[in-house]
């Protein structure tokens, strides 16, 4: 991500999983009609990666992205849910299948392992766990 797209105006490289790879590159086969990506070069792309309802061309702002999780959210019955609540699952997860907290902090973007902490909510799965170290 280019500094200016972030909180904090600090670039950051974005991991993906294998499989959301493999989603995106069916989604921009689709997009931009293509067989392969070599040649999206080569392909107009100055329209937004994800259209919004409003503009094809600059597609979704940080604001209309966050309502529009928010109504997902909703939608699906998660009530309460806002756009940090995948963060928050995400982070919670990778501490609960003990995943390095530093390693999590890198992959938040957060400067301060403090703020990273903040994103990990203790589950009972995870006291339970804790609980069963000592057997």
């Amino acid at each position: 991500m280019k500094p200016r797209q972030t909180k904090g105006d600090r670039g950051r490289n974005v991991l993906v999983p294998k499989k959301l790879q493999e989603e995106l590159f069916d989604y921009l086969c689709t997009r931009f009609r293509l067989k392969e990506l070599k040649v999206l070069h080569f392909t107009d792309t100055s329209k937004a990666l994800f259209y919004s309802q409003k503009s094809s061309i600059k597609g979704f702002s940080a604001n209309t992205l966050a309502q529009w999780f928010g109504a997902t959210y909703r939608a699906c019955g998660i009530e309460g849910a806002s756009s940090h609540s995948g963060r928050r699952h995400f982070a919670t997860f990778l501490n609960e299948s003990s995943v390095s907290p530093k390693i999590i902090q890198n992959l938040l973007g957060h400067r301060q392992l403090q703020t990273t902490m903040l994103y990990c909510e203790v589950s009972p799965k995870s006291m339970r766990s804790a609980v069963e170290l000592m057997s």
